[in-house]
């Protein structure tokens, strides 16, 4: 079995099959590098849910929210099958209900611990789902370059109604807050992966 923080992720949401959940649970027994690494994710969500983290983004694979979407990460650079280095592209395929075309694509990165808008970054860059380019099984394409930094890179997307206003005036700490809000709501799709940067 080939363990990675997302798998770990999805024993500790309770969100893996009895029987993957065993099998994962007999491999982390067996490894010390495992129980490490599971010990370091499980003290990060403990002090995620105490500091009332910012932005309520669900584990990677998950999509949460009204009209939740699938985002497919290029099979070869999704968790650490095939390492990315800084300023690699990859791609996102998105499967979307169709009343989410003309939603805003938002995207960010968890960095620190806080979740930080990537893009749109101004009006310029305003960028709606049936704007993306559409692959031949209908699903919409993305493309991101991982960022500086390596290990494993968290970053999610959610897409903003029709009609959603941001305000480009205001600090980016403070423009983002209704989004938060409305996602901590459920009422906003999003979803989430991870990819390793080394």
């Amino acid at each position: 079995m080939n363990v990675d923080d997302s798998l770990l992720l999805a024993m500790l949401a309770g969100a893996l099959e009895p029987g993957q959940s065993l099998e994962l649970r007999e491999e982390i027994a067996a490894s010390s590098a495992l129980q490490d690494r599971l010990a370091v994710l499980s003290a990060r969500l403990q002090q995620a849910a105490q500091t009332g983290a910012r932005w309520d983004i669900p584990l990677p694979g998950v999509s949460a929210g009204v009209n939740p979407f699938l985002a497919t990460v290029s099979d070869a650079m999704v968790m650490g099958r095939t390492p990315l280095q800084p300023g690699d592209r990859f791609t996102v395929d998105l499967e979307v209900d169709p009343s989410t075309l003309h939603s805003t694509v938002v995207v960010l990165l968890e960095r620190a611990g806080r979740w930080n808008v990537l893009f749109p970054k101004g009006p310029e860059q305003m960028l709606r789902v049936h704007e993306l380019p559409q692959q031949d099984d209908g699903r919409r394409r993305l493309e991101l370059v991982a960022q500086e930094g390596t290990g494993t890179q968290r970053w999610a997307m959610a897409l903003a109604p029709d009609g959603w206003v941001i305000d480009w005036r205001l600090d980016p700490s403070e423009r983002w807050w209704a989004l938060e809000e409305a996602l901590g709501r459920g009422e906003i799709p999003v979803c989430s992966w991870i990819v390793r940067v080394e």
